[in-house]
């Protein structure tokens, strides 16, 4: 049975339910004569997601998304959080306090640039669309890629309904507007429970505060003053407040554009790299740059730097969070290790400081990269590696740092699982390369050399592919892999 209520303002509101299986079944048969129609302009069908604040319309957004995406259309979700003013320029208003204060009210957005990328979505087959970082608390530019297969696009936001200019306007451009109804109280406890778990409030009562000053503010505007959307949502009772952590399945295939040199853009993504000042980590942090990506180099020069691991990690990965506003790429590329046979007379120190420049340095990292991704919702964490994590490396003894790698190898893998939801794991074991760190014994090149199916040691620019491609969107389906880069070492 369908229930009927009336807004504030008198509209009468026929809720259908908000079901993203049988809405997207719907919604691609009322877009096809759009999205079948001769090419010349891009042909797009906009279809507008709005609700009061703690409604749920992100989570049914992307609920939708996955819906369309796994009927062999492809859609893309533009969310109006992108288009946040910056934290610079509330701080320029007259008033910064109150700006702050009332964050996420119409006044603090840019309607005006919103309305340009709608516009644009219209004309350019190709463009982005910015995104919003809740680590950094700002709009990160070219965040979403959308390319000429992009033919859904939902475009998700409190005020796109609101009937003030110029929401009324970008509302008006929309094919569709739907507006995800909830009742106002259970919205407020959501924003409230969401205040605390963001750390903006300190329990209940201090959320409630900040909520009545501001999100249900905002609500009632909304509510009182409404283009009449298309549709009206209910949402279902068995409907989730936020994402699931596993399925529905299948789950939504990535928004990729079509060209592989865009794929293997880094543009607008931030990658840290440990021992990147040389070697390996050196060419690494080159090919991110030459595909158009922030670096940031990282290196430890502190003593006790073993016993100082985790805070070491956990103080450079803030500084590049707050330098850089995100983070999309770490690689554990630092290493190295004490040889020798293991016997009464191999220090314990030694074997203490090769699991923890090797092994422990990756755990650290990991901890603190999984807060940044998990709130992002992607990234990629990427370890160097070795070929001595798969076999005895003769003709040299060393025990530790062979299963010091392993183990990076297998933390990695269960990492891969561990952060199914929202980032990719992915390791790399090279083989000898001409580094610093590679065999200076004649004697011992000349034997590694004959057992190289390539006869030679490994260039390091022979990498740079390899770290380019799983720390962008072109390895979006590899997580769990171990690349292994040896010249054939390891066939014979």
């Amino acid at each position: 049975m369908t229930a009927v209520r009336r807004t504030r303002s008198g509209q009468e509101r026929k809720h259908v339910a908000a079901d993203p299986q049988a809405l997207a079944d719907e919604l691609l048969e009322r877009s096809a004569h759009v999205c079948k129609a001769p090419n010349g302009r891009p042909q797009r069908y906009l279809v507008g997601l709005a609700g009061i604040p703690g409604s749920g319309k992100s989570t049914f957004s992307e609920a939708l998304l996955r819906a369309l995406n796994a009927r062999e259309t492809r859609a893309a979700l533009v969310p109006m959080d992108g288009f946040h003013r910056t934290q610079a320029s509330l701080a320029a208003d007259p008033d910064p306090a109150f700006s702050f204060r009332r964050r996420g009210a119409p006044f603090t957005f840019d309607p005006d640039g919103l309305l340009a990328l709608v516009r644009r979505l219209r004309s350019e087959h190709s463009l982005s669309a910015p995104a919003f970082s809740h680590a950094a608390k700002d709009p990160v530019d070219d965040a979403i890629q959308i390319d000429s297969m992009h033919r859904i696009i939902l475009v998700e936001g409190s005020f796109l309904c609101l009937d003030e200019e110029p929401w009324r306007t970008i509302s008006l451009e929309m094919d569709e507007r739907w507006f995800y109804d909830v009742d106002e109280e259970t919205a407020l406890q959501r924003v409230i429970k969401r205040h605390v778990a963001a750390g903006l409030a300190a329990d209940e009562t201090a959320a409630e505060a900040k909520a009545l000053a501001n999100d249900v503010l905002n609500a009632k505007l909304i509510l009182e003053k409404m283009v009449p959307p298309d549709k009206w949502l209910a949402e279902m009772e068995t409907a989730p407040e936020s994402s699931p952590s596993d399925g529905p399945f299948p789950k939504a295939t990535p928004q990729l554009p079509n060209s592989v040199f865009d794929m293997f853009s880094m543009k607008g993504k931030v990658t840290a790299i440990t021992g990147g000042g040389g070697g390996i980590g050196f060419a690494a942090a080159e090919a991110i740059a030459e595909a158009g990506g922030d670096v940031a180099l990282l290196y430890r020069s502190a003593p006790n730097m073993e016993e100082r691991s985790a805070e070491l990690a956990k103080a450079a990965i803030e500084a590049v969070e707050k330098d850089f506003g995100r983070l999309d790429c770490y690689i554990a590329n630092a290493g190295g290790g004490v040889p020798g046979s293991i016997n009464p007379d191999y220090p314990l120190e030694a074997w203490h400081k090769t699991q923890s420049v090797n092994l422990h340095s990756t755990f650290y990292a990991a901890r603190e990269c999984a807060r940044i991704f998990k709130a992002q919702g992607s990234g990629s964490f990427i370890a160097t590696t070795s070929i001595s994590a798969r076999i005895v490396n003769v003709p040299y003894d060393q025990p530790a740092y062979n299963s010091s790698k392993a183990a990076v190898v297998h933390f990695c893998r269960s990492l891969a699982r561990d952060w199914r939801n929202f980032a990719r794991v992915n390791t790399i074991s090279p083989g000898f390369f001409d580094t610093p760190m590679g065999p200076s014994d004649k004697a011992v090149e000349d034997v590694l050399y004959q057992k190289s199916v390539l006869g030679r040691a490994g260039d390091v620019k022979e990498l740079k592919a390899a770290y380019l491609y799983l720390a962008s969107n072109a390895s979006t389906y590899t997580t769990g892999a171990d690349l292994l880069i040896d010249g054939g070492y390891c066939l014979t």
